[in-house]
């Protein structure tokens, strides 16, 4: 995903005039974080996907597990045997990419 935004936000000032860079992040945390940083540089052309991304015959919600301590070890997968931190189960809404591109017309330039 694109976690709190360490190459996306860089990139939006070498983006050109039309162009528009889109953030797909699962983990709600780490979305807000890239909302907040969009909104107080005051990037328009950088769209926030609060969404897994998966393919069309997927739930259309799955179970992340978020990682209190780091964001960026969020996952899929359950806690391991012997894990010492402890990962918080969060129900996150699943899109596919023809779905996204669907809704947002800059996607279809991809």
């Amino acid at each position: 995903g694109a976690n709190i935004g360490t190459y996306t936000l860089p990139l939006v000032p070498c983006l050109g005039q039309s162009a528009e860079a889109f953030a797909i992040e699962a983990v709600p945390g780490n979305a807000e974080r890239i909302m907040a940083s969009v909104l107080e540089n005051r990037y328009d052309k950088v769209v926030v996907v609060p969404n897994a991304v998966g393919g069309p015959s997927d739930p259309p919600t799955i179970t992340f597990n978020v990682n209190p301590l780091s964001k960026g070890a969020s996952r899929r997968a359950p806690r391991a045997e012997g894990e010492a931190v402890p990962l918080a189960p969060v129900e996150v809404k699943l899109t596919t990419l023809d779905a996204l591109a669907e809704r947002e017309p800059g996607m279809k330039k991809v």
